[in-house]
């Protein structure tokens, strides 16, 4: 079985080490279960560069933002209702700190009413597999490696992977996402996860992109290594509109 936390620890920089250790300590003093989810993890396994450090707790992560705070975090940006922040730590240290959460919408492409929940309910509700895995950081399972929706099969056969039927429809900008994974990792989308997006865009869903969610894909283009490979793929599949409307 590989070593996970190994393999992170390893790949950090010693500023994100830094950032891990005092999270996890954080999390130890007010008895919450800590989880490195999503991209970073993803980026651990796949064996890319690890540019984020996103984690979720089990409760309420507030109190550990407010000492992040005390000790020089620069909260960059927050949303009370989800508990959820982007922080910038010590060293230049992206992260995000959330509570696990579920979301459910009473139909698709509704505004979801989130609840607070389990790490695995967390990982379900993800947008793609890829992105619904998480290393444990407790004390009694830590490297404990969490894969609900058989992500690291995804990623092996080097495909994206939408989660849902309504994946696109709850949130359209996940089409400008999708690409974008696929074009930094040198993935193709899934086969059924190709229908979705391809029946999305007949349906015009891009045009119900919201110029925020737009804004904010672009600037992660701008952080890609390859950026003029996500903006062909958009291009190809004509939402370059989207991002830079004529």
């Amino acid at each position: 079985m590989p070593d996970y936390m190994f393999q992170l620890e390893s790949r950090l920089s010693p500023e994100q080490r830094a950032a891990m250790v005092r999270i996890q300590e954080l999390a130890t003093e007010s008895a919450s279960n800590l989880y490195l989810v999503g991209g970073a993890v993803r980026d651990v396994v796949s064996g890319m560069s690890i540019r984020d450090l996103d984690f979720a707790i089990e409760g309420n992560p507030s109190r550990i933002i407010h000492e992040l705070e005390k000790g020089g975090a620069k909260v960059t940006k927050q949303d009370e209702s989800l508990r959820t922040a982007e922080l910038l730590l010590s060293g230049e240290v992206d992260a995000s700190i959330s509570a696990a959460r579920e979301d459910i919408y009473a139909r698709p492409g509704a505004k979801p009413d989130s609840r607070f929940s389990t790490i695995m309910e967390d990982l379900r509700r993800r947008d793609f597999s890829v992105n619904a895995i998480a290393i444990s950081l407790n004390p009694n399972s830590r490297g404990l490696l969490l894969d609900p929706t058989n992500g690291l099969a995804d990623l092996e056969r080097r495909e994206i992977r939408a989660l849902s039927i309504h994946s696109f429809t709850n949130q359209p900008v996940r089409l400008l996402r999708a690409l974008r994974y696929a074009a930094r990792m040198g993935f193709k989308l899934e086969s059924r996860t190709t229908e979705w997006f391809n029946l999305a865009i007949v349906r015009e869903l891009q045009t119900t992109i919201s110029h925020e969610d737009a804004g904010g894909e672009f600037r992660q283009v701008a952080r890609e290594e390859k950026p003029a490979s996500v903006l062909k793929s958009w291009e190809t599949n004509g939402l370059m509109g989207v991002v830079h409307p004529l």
